[in-house]
């Protein structure tokens, strides 16, 4: 977080009447003081490790198997870690955004077809953890939260708003929101991406 800046002016005035100076009834100052715009996004969770949403069918196999007796479709994550909000604090008067993007998704065996994209990879905000959209919410007609989204390596703007959230507030979604769709033409393997979340204001 930026460092609030305080400046302090400090006016003096000594009155001076026919060469004698004289005591005063009164005395003052001003005090100026300036705070800096602030933009910020955090992931938050307590626990150890890194910030992690984990889709492990190897050790845990039977959501996986079940899915492809059903020919295939959404399952959730087996493990999630340190993700349990996503929040947003904005001081700025201005517009602002919130994209996400993920790096490449690695694949087991080197190229060639794996069955699985970082668009398999999917969002839907509160749908399992209730969470609500607190940060985009409030005064401003062009607030706006996308609520659903696939990963992709290009950035995607999933919230704007303008103006003052007052304070850290959530995007409405953590981990447990997450869903990989399967179908059973995935390589075995381990997939791999890092997801970020950014701010700015335009």
């Amino acid at each position: 977080m930026a460092p609030a800046r305080i400046a302090l002016t400090l006016l003096v005035t000594i009155a001076v009447i026919a060469g004698v100076a004289q005591a005063q009834s009164g005395a003052s100052h001003g005090v100026a003081i300036a705070i800096p715009s602030y933009i910020g996004i955090r992931i938050v969770g307590g626990g150890s490790g890194a910030r992690a949403v984990v889709f492990d069918f190897e050790t845990n196999p039977a959501p996986y198997l079940s899915a492809l007796l059903g020919g295939g479709g959404p399952l959730a994550p087996t493990h999630v870690n340190r993700f349990d909000d996503v929040q947003l604090n904005i001081t700025a008067n201005g517009r602002w955004n919130v994209w996400v993007y993920a790096t490449p998704l690695t694949t087991p065996g080197g190229p060639g077809p794996h069955g699985l994209t970082l668009a398999r990879i999917r969002v839907i905000a509160g749908a399992v953890s209730n969470l609500q959209p607190d940060a985009v919410v409030g005064p401003g007609a062009s607030r706006l939260f996308a609520g659903t989204w696939a990963l992709a390596t290009n950035p995607e703007q999933i919230a704007r708003g303008i103006g003052s959230t007052s304070g850290w507030r959530s995007l409405g979604f953590n981990g447990y929101d997450y869903l990989l769709d399967v179908d059973g033409g995935e390589t075995p393997g381990t997939y791999t991406t890092v997801v970020t979340y950014a701010t700015a204001l335009p």
